[in-house]
């Protein structure tokens, strides 16, 4: 017949079950990652590549709806606005790929190590936790900063 009382031996045991390893292992991997991405983030030119294809697109607009440049003009002017737009968005998004690439490198790690990072990561609660880092990061960087 089992006891109803249970011994201090068999509580401690049951109740403070060790944590997993790789799990902890899984967070480290995240934060770093999310810390190098921030960093990229503010060091690449990425919000001034962003305001440059944004004013090529708002400058060819205006040559567009414009009745005082000829069509001939137009045509002459729309290609080169359109080469500039299209080299400005391809280097953002070869900057957005560098600020990602943490990420990657961090997938590619746990995978080689058998950590199932990739979960975490898609996660609610591991987007949570990217964000929450990558703010924290981003502000004590500009009050360190500021000193």
């Amino acid at each position: 017949m089992p006891t109803l009382i249970s011994t201090s031996s068999q509580r401690r045991s049951s109740d403070q079950a060790m944590p997993d390893p790789s799990m902890s292992m899984e967070y480290v991997l995240l934060i770093l990652a999310t810390i190098i991405c921030a960093e990229l983030f503010v060091r690449l030119p990425v919000f001034a590549l962003a305001r440059r294809s944004a004013s090529y697109a708002t400058q060819s607009s205006r040559v567009m709806r414009s009745s005082k440049i000829s069509d001939h003009w137009k045509e002459r002017a729309l290609p080169m606005y359109s080469q500039r737009m299209m080299l400005a968005t391809l280097k953002l998004a070869g900057c957005l790929i560098i600020v990602l690439s943490p990420f990657i490198v961090g997938w590619i790690l746990a995978t080689l190590i058998h950590i199932p990072f990739a979960p975490l990561l898609t996660s609610l609660l591991g987007i949570g936790v990217s964000m929450a880092v990558a703010f924290a990061y981003v502000f004590l960087r500009r009050q360190i900063v500021r000193r």
